[in-house]
């Protein structure tokens, strides 16, 4: 990631932190790890940023919706150097989700999340005379279960294992995964 874009984020995060009032949003930054299909454990996950929004809560229990991204990439390199493939994907997650405070100050909150996955796949081939770019999207069911900690009154770590089965792996490119996608993600998130 771009030096000036994470100075962007972290700026965005501390001004809106300054000024925010009581809300809702609390927007997350993670390294999504690939870890079921042994094919997409070739990518290098960059980053996955998300947004959360709680619509309602009761005692110790928060329904709310999310939208997360998380982009991925790999390179392969042939015999001369100057052919390479750059692959790319763009992982777009909407979910609503169910969280539960274990204790009353909300230090350790599980959650569960249910949601689609859209895998948007580009391949970009970088040689003279090379056929044209390619893209393709696929998607499917996404199951998620992971915890928040809270390190202080707005910023908190989170954790979270999420589970992607695709529902059309046939045709089109070869994007490097199966029909079946596990994935963990570790972060910082801030509430606003």
């Amino acid at each position: 990631m771009d030096i000036r874009l994470k100075q962007l984020v972290l700026a965005f995060l501390f001004t809106a932190g300054l000024n925010a009032q009581s809300s809702n949003f609390s927007a997350t930054l993670s390294y999504p790890l690939p870890l079921v299909d042994t094919n997409f454990n070739d990518y290098t996950g960059i980053a996955d940023v998300g947004l959360q929004y709680g619509f309602y809560e009761s005692g110790r229990w928060q329904l709310g919706a999310s939208l997360s991204g998380a982009y991925f990439v790999q390179s392969t390199d042939f015999i001369n150097p100057t052919f390479t493939l750059d692959e790319n994907i763009l992982l777009l997650q909407p979910k609503v989700f169910a969280a539960a405070s274990v204790s009353e100050g909300k230090e350790f909150m599980p959650f569960v999340a249910v949601g689609y996955a859209l895998a948007i796949y580009s391949l970009d081939y970088n040689i003279q005379n090379a056929p044209p770019d390619e893209n393709e999207a696929k998607g499917g069911l996404n199951l998620s279960a992971g915890a928040i900690v809270e390190l202080t009154k707005r910023l908190f770590a989170i954790a979270h294992y999420d589970y992607i089965n695709f529902s059309d792996t046939s045709g089109g490119l070869n994007i490097d995964f199966s029909e079946n996608l596990g994935m963990a993600k570790l972060g910082l998130g801030y509430r606003f």
